[in-house]
């Protein structure tokens, strides 16, 4: 099975995302854990609601192909644990580590969680992770897919630490459909190289 599901403190296994989603949508509130590594190479036909976290953890890689994009207009949450990969289509549609610890992501995460809640369109680097934009790396704050794309803001938390040694740039305009991107730190942010807003 690729995905337990905590839905109201009863864990289920399930093979597909869209069973795990299922159920985990009839909770009052669910955890959808990755169990194995899955490539999301179909539509999914139900997003996940805005009282359900998928969690990819340490050692796990979740990618979305271009046609499963459609994932990314659920409400809930995407959980990136440190050592595990969140590998999304880009505006263009081109597969890229979002959220990663290899050299090519564009948050190498190192420490701690970071949440994508999709349903408020904020990335939230939570207390106690460290992530960076590494050398030589351009992180938007934008989710998109097929030439569209939706601002991000980011929230680095209490506690929390990013430290862009590459760019970090902040959407607004037509890049970013007119929902610009925000910066809220109530960490730290140690920008080594550029940080564009």
């Amino acid at each position: 099975q690729k995905y337990a599901v905590n839905a109201d403190g009863k864990i289920t296994g399930y093979d597909s995302l869209d069973a795990a989603i299922t159920a985990a949508n009839s909770a009052t509130s669910a955890t959808i854990t990755m169990v194995q590594g899955d490539t999301l190479s179909s539509p999914i036909t139900t997003g996940f609601n805005e009282n359900v976290t998928l969690v990819v953890p340490t050692g796990k890689t979740l990618k979305v192909e271009q046609i499963a994009a459609g994932i990314l207009n659920s409400e809930g949450t995407l959980r990136v644990e440190a050592g595990g990969t969140l590998n999304l289509p880009n505006k263009s549609g081109r597969p890229e580590d979002f959220i990663g610890n290899g050299g090519s992501a564009r948050l190498k995460l190192t420490k701690g969680a970071i949440d994508l809640d999709i349903g408020a369109k904020t990335v939230y680097v939570r207390s106690g992770a460290e992530a960076e934009v590494p050398s030589g790396q351009t992180t938007y704050l934008l989710l998109g897919s097929g030439g569209t794309g939706i601002g991000l803001d980011a929230v680095i938390e209490k506690g929390a630490t990013v430290t862009v040694n590459g760019t970090l740039k902040a959407v607004s305009g037509a890049a970013a459909n007119n929902d610009p991107s925000n910066i809220t730190v109530n960490g730290t942010l140690d920008v080594k190289e550029m940080l564009t807003v």
